[in-house]
């Protein structure tokens, strides 16, 4: 059964987290390209405006998810929401494979409050998927990994349970 890790990821931080859990989960990952954020001061001033604004960026992702059976989708926060490319790709989901998980990084400060609302019932079958969150201060301590090893866990029971062929 192929997953697949999409991950979203201006910084590197992100990356970097979505790399530990393909090498956990044993997938691949594809990787969203929204073309617009790679200034480093302005790409930063712009991300934080479009935030804000909603704004759903035309994005592109490599390689394709199509195939994969099932996807986690990662992003960094801003301005307490997912990203906009990723936002650009949840509203794609009915033409997605189902997305068992989302993880989120972000500063020293978990301001993730709107997460969940953002994440109501994207998972398979219209759930709520396990979430894991990460700030700059939790991820690579020892209770970054207890959250790390507690969401891969929940991924690979939900894995377990796909039937083969669906």
């Amino acid at each position: 059964m192929a997953g697949r890790i999409v991950v979203y990821s201006r910084s590197g931080t992100t990356a970097r987290l979505a790399e530990d859990l393909a090498g956990r989960l044993g997938c691949e990952i594809s990787r969203i390209d929204p073309g617009r954020y790679g200034w480093p001061v302005l790409g930063y001033m712009r991300a934080g405006r479009d935030s804000l604004r909603e704004y759903r960026p035309a994005i592109t992702v490599t390689p394709p998810v199509q195939g994969a059976d099932w996807l986690v989708i990662g992003s960094p926060i801003w301005t307490s929401y997912l990203s906009t490319p990723l936002r650009s790709l949840v509203d794609q989901r009915a033409d997605l494979p189902p997305i068992l998980g989302v993880f989120t990084t972000s500063g020293g400060v978990d301001e993730q409050k709107n997460v969940p609302l953002q994440i109501d019932g994207i998972g398979a079958a219209g759930a709520i998927p396990p979430w894991l969150s990460l700030t700059t201060k939790t991820h690579g301590t020892e209770a970054g990994e207890d959250k790390i090893a507690a969401f891969v866990a929940q991924l690979q029971s939900q894995i377990a349970s796909i039937p083969p062929g669906g």
